[in-house]
């Protein structure tokens, strides 16, 4: 359950009360799986040494407070390298947060675009792309402007393939924002994914990208049920290897049963 509280000071006396409570249970035999990592991590150190930095994966998620990178993969301290930022879009200190990790940490292994069912970043986008007026509310925020615009084109190739597939009167559905909302959550991963694959292409190196969605309901990564598919939310996906793919891919999503299901059409 979430706390609640009412001002900065609390919050401030919360997380400094969090971190004695966390540092004194190195002076005990507390058996957390955590702090037996973290004190492994750091035995024999003295205060002037850095313990080895050794994640086998770097992972791009949203920064959705719901989405707890480690927890959701079961890994702990030194397993993974999260950079995360609203959307999981690649602004250039993100790029070069992987490109850091992949050049200087050998152990480095995978790079996992993770979106997120219900992420806030993408239906604020999706609203303001079915409603431009909200758009131009944006211009004065350049910051938030800029993330916005580059989770538009995952909207629009979301937005063309419920067209093709559901018809154009599917935008008359009272659920049709959401599901829009989702369907571009999907391309987002991918295209993302895909951007970063590229990226990865201008090393010599052997690290991948994959791409996957964390569903808040059932707590499963992978990606919602697809046309033709007997399964959803099954492990990471590779990108897709050209537009085409990632066409497919659109269209896939959202003549699937997940989009039967926002929509009221399912069992």
């Amino acid at each position: 359950m979430s706390l609640s509280v009412d001002s900065a000071p609390q919050a401030c006396q919360i997380l400094s009360e969090g971190n004695a409570s966390f540092a004194r249970l190195f002076d005990s035999d507390a058996p957390d799986d955590r702090i037996i990592s973290v004190r492994e991590l750091t035995r024999g150190l003295g205060h002037d040494d850095r313990p080895a930095h050794h994640p086998f994966a770097a992972v791009i998620g949203c920064a959705d407070a719901r989405v707890p990178v480690e927890l959701i993969f079961s890994q702990t301290v030194n397993e993974l390298f999260v950079v995360r930022v609203a959307g999981n879009v690649l602004g250039q200190e993100v790029i070069g947060s992987i490109d850091y990790a992949v050049t200087a940490i050998p152990s480095v292994k995978l790079v996992v675009v993770l979106g997120h069912s219900g992420c806030g970043a993408m239906h604020a986008a999706t609203g303001a792309y079915l409603d431009p007026t909200a758009f131009v509310g944006l211009a004065a925020e350049h910051q938030l402007r800029s993330i916005v615009s580059q989770l538009y084109p995952s909207i629009r190739l979301a937005h063309s393939a419920l067209i093709e597939t559901r018809g154009p009167e599917i935008e008359q559905h009272p659920s049709f924002a959401q599901v829009l909302g989702e369907v571009s959550i999907v391309v987002n991963a991918a295209v993302m994914a895909s951007m970063m694959r590229s990226e990865l292409n201008a090393y010599d190196t052997e690290v991948e990208a994959r791409f996957a969605i964390y569903d808040l309901a059932s707590h499963c990564v992978g990606i919602p049920q697809r046309a033709g598919q007997a399964e959803a939310y099954h492990g990471l996906v590779p990108p897709p290897v050209d537009a085409a793919a990632l066409t497919a891919l659109a269209y896939d999503i959202a003549d699937g049963e997940h989009v039967d299901g926002l929509l009221g059409r399912g069992d």
